[in-house]
């Protein structure tokens, strides 16, 4: 039979632009990663090798208006007008040594290779992203394919001499353990792109909708704050980001849990972090001022 191929719309653009370093200029100090999250646009910085490094961007598929940002002109007014970002591109520290470069039609698609009982092929795996990749914002694909590849290791000796068992054993795996990462995207990428209420997984059929906007308020004012003062859920947080564990297993630990809403319960008594740049109207008045300049 045919194989089973599923694929889901990141609803996500990227556009990214590639700098040097002027001779004698260093890169800006960094306490941790270069990134941010406006709602409306994500960026980050990724240092490269001889003197490089590039700015990316995120943005809704769906957002005319800040489509502008796959052009260098308003690339650079909205990167200047991020505190997170405005170190790193002062055109006394780099120079851009590329245009602006676009990545679209980005998908997180799942591969079944068992139809009806019985694998569609014997003697060939699919490994990776050709099995299943997931939006590349989250930073998985080379490590899934490398728990991907482990996995495959452990199938193959214990089935050496039955290539069926072998396609059913892996493909059995691939479900039980690289799939929830597929599942965890899709409905991450549903959250972030349409704000509507999302299945807690990618079946749909009859599964109660999560209320989004209180998700992100315990992932933002609970999860977040708690990873950064309480080691065990900052032990558990490392564990799912590193994939030691399945995506949906800090929510599902009671103790973790308690010290997330905890965290989340108060989240009025603390000071609101400084603004990582303008809201949306904002960024679309100030590009408009440059285009008129």
């Amino acid at each position: 039979g045919p194989v089973a191929d599923k694929e889901k719309d990141t609803g996500i653009v990227y556009s990214s632009r590639f700098y040097r370093l002027l001779a004698g200029q260093e890169l800006p100090v960094q306490e941790g990663p270069v990134l941010g999250d406006l709602d409306y646009l994500k960026y980050a910085v990724f240092v490269g090798d001889n003197r490089t490094f590039s700015i990316t961007f995120g943005l809704h598929a769906g957002d005319a208006e800040l489509r502008q940002l796959l052009r260098p002109g308003p690339f650079t007014i909205v990167a200047e007008s991020l505190p997170g970002l405005r170190p790193w591109i002062q055109p006394t520290r780099c120079e851009p040594i590329t245009g602006v470069e676009v990545m679209a039609r980005l998908v997180n698609r799942r591969r079944r290779f068992v139809n009806a009982g019985q694998p569609v092929a014997t003697g060939i795996f699919a490994v990776g992203d050709s099995a299943i990749c997931t939006n590349p914002l989250y930073g998985r694909g080379c490590s899934l394919a490398m728990v991907h590849a482990y996995l495959l290791a452990d199938v193959l000796d214990e089935h050496v001499h039955d290539p069926v068992a072998a396609a059913l054993a892996f493909a059995a795996v691939t479900r039980d353990e690289i799939e929830p990462w597929y599942t965890a995207s899709v409905a991450q990428d549903r959250q972030n792109r349409t704000g509507l209420d999302i299945p807690l997984n990618d079946e749909e059929e009859g599964e109660q909708p999560v209320d989004v906007e209180t998700m992100r308020s315990i992932m933002r004012d609970g999860l977040l704050p708690a990873a950064g003062t309480d080691p065990i859920v900052y032990r558990a947080f490392l564990r799912a980001f590193n994939l030691l564990d399945q995506p949906n297993a800090i929510m599902a630990d009671a103790d973790v849990v308690g010290r997330v809403l905890a965290a989340w319960q108060v989240r009025d008594q603390r000071p609101p972090p400084p603004p990582l740049g303008p809201d949306r109207e904002e960024m679309l008045r100030i590009l408009a001022r440059s285009a008129a300049a």
